[in-house]
């Protein structure tokens, strides 16, 4: 099974060709171009492994919480080519994407750095493969999250990003670690869509919608 998937939430997006469970081909997308170069790399993806869009089997998207404009236009592209060549398509919150990623068991806080010093973040329960979210999305400062973390103890909670870069400043704390090492989230979202996909958990292309935890912000033009 041919595996596109669209990953434009994040400050750093990414497109990919998987078939089975290997990754034949990805490409990162530049900051804040996901927009303009989305297109072309999934063309320039095709051309490389010498496959049509024809060929591909299914989509896999994720839908947000994360960067508002680039989000949106993900989705959009998604929807179309879903809708347009008769595609099953699978769509994975951003956090749960983070977490899911993880290479460790027990509680999880996924964090995506937002605005005004601000995180979108959940906490998951993991094991092995089993993913659960425990509580909301939330739109908070990192004090705010860390605040909340004390609820799961006296048991540990891994804080991860999508890139050790991102992530605040460690704090003492015997309870709170912080995971630094690389998270391959195109194998990850390879897994999550031959997973729902075998198991027929596919989204209707017409109904599917973006994950906003917070509302965007709307910079006016000077006059």
């Amino acid at each position: 099974m041919l595996i596109l998937g669209i990953q434009t939430c994040l400050p750093s997006g990414l497109v990919f060709l998987g078939e089975d469970e290997k990754i034949l081909a990805s490409r990162k997308l530049s900051s804040q171009s996901s927009s303009e170069y989305l297109l072309p790399l999934i063309s320039s993806l095709l051309k490389k492994t010498n496959l049509s869009i024809q060929r591909v089997d299914a989509l896999v998207i994720t839908n947000g919480p994360g960067s508002f404009t680039s989000l949106r236009v993900g989705i959009a592209l998604a929807k179309a080519l879903s809708f347009s060549l008769m595609l099953p398509l699978v769509a994975v919150p951003t956090l749960d994407l983070i977490a899911f990623s993880l290479p460790v068991s027990g509680f999880i806080c996924a964090l995506i750095p937002a605005y005004r010093s601000s995180f979108f973040a959940a906490f998951f329960k993991k094991d092995a493969d089993e993913l659960e979210r425990v509580g909301e999305y939330l739109f908070l400062s990192f004090d705010e999250i860390t605040e909340q973390a004390k609820k799961f103890f006296p048991d540990e909670i891994v804080f991860v990003c999508f890139s050790a870069d991102y992530l605040p400043r460690e704090r003492p704390n015997s309870k709170i670690s912080f995971f630094k090492k690389e998270v391959k989230l195109e194998k990850a979202l390879l897994k999550w869509a031959l997973r729902d996909i075998r198991a027929g958990r596919t989204v209707d292309p017409l109904i599917l919608t973006p994950i906003y935890v917070s509302a965007p912000i709307i910079h006016k033009k000077k006059t």
